[in-house]
């Protein structure tokens, strides 16, 4: 199996080849198994606040 069949497959397998695009989101967990998250790290990390006055 070539390196390209593979990724080819791997994506498909994980709904990145736009298959499950606008299917139902239970649709998607079903068939991959984990929910897409484009937050990156803007969730995890937030700006200091200035403590002085």
């Amino acid at each position: 199996m070539t390196t390209a069949r593979l990724r080819a497959w791997w994506a498909h397998r994980q709904g990145l080849d736009g298959t499950l695009r606008g299917a139902p989101a239970a649709e998607v967990l079903e068939r991959t198994g984990w929910a897409r998250s484009v937050g990156g790290s803007a969730p995890y990390s937030r700006p200091r606040r200035s403590t002085s006055a």
